[in-house]
């Protein structure tokens, strides 16, 4: 049986290497063809399930909320580091395909190829029409109750801003580790690691292998993420300025986009890395250390420049 190491579908880690899965990312290449031909959520997964194919070991019960899972996961496209499994343009068409079925009600942008997540507790923010209200377009947390009036334009208009200053200036792509949790697996190894230390009768071996397997998952999220930043680097240094919002570029340089009131937008880029419109190097770290204020918090009186629409990018 392969070693997931919490693995997205489509790939392993083996020896600490994040690695395709062939059999795998067969089925994701598949899905996504699928998808963009006409084919929908709920076809798709009955379709998987008759296959039996395995998204853990003993579950092929697929259902059409899974398979949306994956085809709005950047990652398949090379986000984070790891080997891509679908074009960028491939994925780009899928998000777009997916909004136009989906009613006025959708919840997220049209236009957005990328999830828009809180800042504060990392929760998929919904798109809400409220018609009667003076801004009838809101971005609502779930998870913390944030609401921001961001319209579709201020949007895109804060993330071209943020684009261009990184083609400006690509050496504002860094890859100096966020201030973020360790991931699961790696949490899960120390611990695996103190509670063997912490018997009478170790056996040196098992902890010798245990610590150097913890070294190697820990050396292979670091070279994945420099060799990301130099990756963005090349491709921010051979862009020209965007004089529009640009859904193909936004794709192939950060990951997801997120939002927090009052009308602060940042990139998470795919290194891993969030900035925002001029934040600089000192505030590239993770939003959620400067505090999010909900709906019925004062806004700050100072939180970076105003595009239009009085919001803040960054």
């Amino acid at each position: 049986m392969k070693n997931r190491y919490n693995a997205p579908f489509g790939y392993a880690v083996i020896k600490g290497i994040t690695e395709i899965h062939p059999e795998e990312a067969a089925v994701v290449r598949k899905l996504f063809a699928d998808y963009i031909a006409g084919a929908s959520l709920k076809s798709i997964a009955e379709n998987l399930t008759e296959r039996k194919i395995e998204f853990l070991p003993g579950r092929s019960d697929w259902n059409k909320n899974r398979v949306k899972r994956i085809l709005e996961d950047a990652r398949y496209t090379g986000s984070t580091g790891l080997p891509a499994i679908i074009d960028e343009a491939d994925f780009t068409r899928a998000g777009v395909i997916k909004n136009e079925r989906n009613n006025h009600a959708d919840q997220q942008s049209p236009r957005l190829p990328l999830p828009v997540v809180c800042a504060d507790c990392e929760t998929k923010i919904q798109r809400r029409h409220e018609h009667r209200s003076k801004r009838p377009e809101r971005w609502y947390c779930p998870g913390c109750g944030a609401v921001t009036g961001l319209r579709q334009g201020e949007l895109e208009d804060c993330i071209t801003e943020i684009l261009n200053r990184l083609i400006a200036q690509p050496d504002l792509v860094t890859d100096e580790p966020p201030a973020e949790e360790q991931p699961l697996n790696i949490v899960s190894m120390q611990n695996e690691i103190s509670r063997l230390l912490e018997g009478f009768h170790f056996d040196r071996d098992t902890v010798k292998s245990s610590i150097f397997e913890l070294a190697v998952l820990k050396y292979s999220r670091l070279d994945n993420r420099k060799n990301m930043t130099k990756q963005l680097r090349a491709e921010l240094t051979q862009m020209a300025p965007l004089s529009a919002f640009s859904p193909e570029v936004l794709i192939k340089i950060a990951g997801q986009i997120c939002l927090s009131a009052p009308d602060i937008v940042q990139l998470q880029l795919k290194n891993g890395q969030i900035i925002g419109k001029d934040d600089g190097h000192e505030g590239d770290n993770d939003p959620r250390e400067t505090g999010v204020h909900t709906a019925t918090d004062e806004p700050p009186a100072q939180r970076g420049g105003l595009c239009a629409g009085e919001h803040i990018c960054g």
